[in-house]
């Protein structure tokens, strides 16, 4: 059974999170032309990466899938270190957790390309099926 991802919808929570007004403005900051914005809105399709780049505040799942939260989880000052985010291990720990959300995505992209393959493999095997009849 495939889920159907409304991108289109993802492309619209994105741009009313970011306070755009209008799809012109939206396509500025992504840095593409309005006509490739409104050719994702009608193909129902993005480019996954340049998004996650431009907005990485966004929860990388929900990007992917469409479920869950749409951001990703801050820990608190006080998780961080009681307030310590100058403490000369910041820029360190911030690329430690852009390798992490890498990774992540990363996996995330491995299950569905592993489910797309199944899927691939069961289409062509009812095609076969079809065939033969």
């Amino acid at each position: 059974m495939r889920i159907k991802i409304n991108k289109s919808l993802i492309l619209n929570d994105i741009k009313r999170y970011k306070k755009f007004n209008s799809d012109a403005e939206f396509a500025r900051f992504l840095e593409i032309k309005p006509q490739t914005l409104a050719s994702w809105h009608s193909r129902n399709t993005f480019d996954i990466e340049l998004l996650y780049a431009k907005c990485e505040d966004l929860n990388p799942e929900w990007l992917l899938t469409g479920k869950g939260k749409m951001l990703k989880e801050v820990m608190s000052i006080t998780q961080k270190g009681k307030g310590n985010v100058n403490n000369g291990h910041n820029i360190q720990g911030n690329k430690n957790r852009i390798e992490q959300t890498n990774d992540e995505l990363l996996e995330i992209i491995k299950k569905k390309d592993e489910q797309i393959a199944e899927k691939d493999e069961q289409i062509k095997t009812l095609l076969e099926l079809l065939k033969t009849k």
